[in-house]
């Protein structure tokens, strides 16, 4: 299976991926934990794999790879031929992310639009 990821934020799925609506810091720690709790013993990956995916290291194994794989699944922000669905991502960042963390990632998606196509 090939991912590819393009994210250029501190803890990417925090600012990025969140549920219906839009949450304050509590409750993106809160959804932070459940993923982690979900993704983490399905995928085993590692407590170093998931701390280093956090400040930007995705240079992973396997078992990171579908960690995030996992997460991105969680939120239905992978299309079916595994690549990251950047519309829906920005859709969920504009209309759910704090307004502190919106426009930050909006742009590095739309930076990552075209990643990993050849």
């Amino acid at each position: 299976m090939e991912l590819y990821v393009c994210f250029t934020s501190q803890d990417f799925y925090i600012d990025l991926l969140q549920t219906i609506f839009q949450m304050n810091e509590q409750q993106m720690k809160a959804a932070q934990k459940l993923i982690r709790n979900v993704c983490q013993p399905k995928t085993k990956a590692t407590d170093d794999q998931i701390v280093a995916m956090h400040i930007g290291n995705f240079n992973q194994d396997q078992n990171g790879m579908c960690y995030l794989s996992c997460v991105l699944n969680y939120y239905k922000l992978q299309l079916p031929d595994n690549s990251f669905d950047w519309e829906t991502g920005v859709k969920v960042v504009e209309t759910q992310a704090p307004p502190s963390y919106a426009p930050f990632v909006v742009e590095a998606l739309k930076q990552c639009k075209d990643a990993g196509i050849n």
